[in-house]
């Protein structure tokens, strides 16, 4: 039996009390275990279904995509202020024509490229897939690799999806 005490004078106090014999004072009554519902956050939700339709983009153009030919319109080399000219990474940009007529157009990377016969020439034929009704979403046939940015934004967009749907990712506003 787990006695309970008066919290004014600590005198044991009789099961069910309101009052206590002792003092008089009122007896507060533990709250029940309620559970409380925390309402959703939406920032993060919209955030982790963009993550997760950032992430699926070239997964879903790899199975359900439409093949086609594209042409390579410039091959760049890409040096910025993370990389130099050694390093040997390039920009491919392709545009192609959808089986419905529209103009598509995109650009894949070619990272630590030593033998530039392997690069695409300026107006050659690469293959590429694409999701039809949605010709943004593309990739060029040969890159079947999904990478690790593919993995990273699915799996931070579908835990912002269930942290905001939860309510445990909320985003305050600090007023100043």
């Amino acid at each position: 039996m787990n006695a309970s005490f008066c919290r004014h004078c600590g005198r044991p106090l009789e099961p069910g009390a309101s009052f206590c014999a002792s003092c008089g004072n009122p007896v507060v009554q533990p709250a029940a275990a309620a559970r409380t519902r925390r309402k959703p956050s939406w920032i993060p939700i919209v955030v982790g279904v963009l993550l997760l339709i950032m992430g699926i983009r070239i997964p879903l153009a790899l199975a359900l995509g439409v093949e086609t030919t594209g042409t390579v319109r410039s091959v760049e080399q890409r040096i910025n202020s993370n990389s130099s000219k050694l390093d040997h990474n390039y920009d491919i940009h392709y545009t192609f024509r959808t089986r419905d007529g529209k103009t598509g157009s995109g650009t894949t990377s070619m990272n630590r490229v030593y033998n530039v016969t392997r690069l695409p020439a300026e107006g050659s034929n690469i293959g590429v897939t694409y999701l039809p009704g949605l010709p943004f979403v593309n990739v060029p046939s040969d890159q079947k690799n999904l990478g690790w940015s593919t993995l990273i934004f699915i799996a931070l967009g579908a835990l912002l999806l269930v942290m905001g749907i939860r309510g445990t990712a909320t985003v305050t506003r600090i007023r100043r």
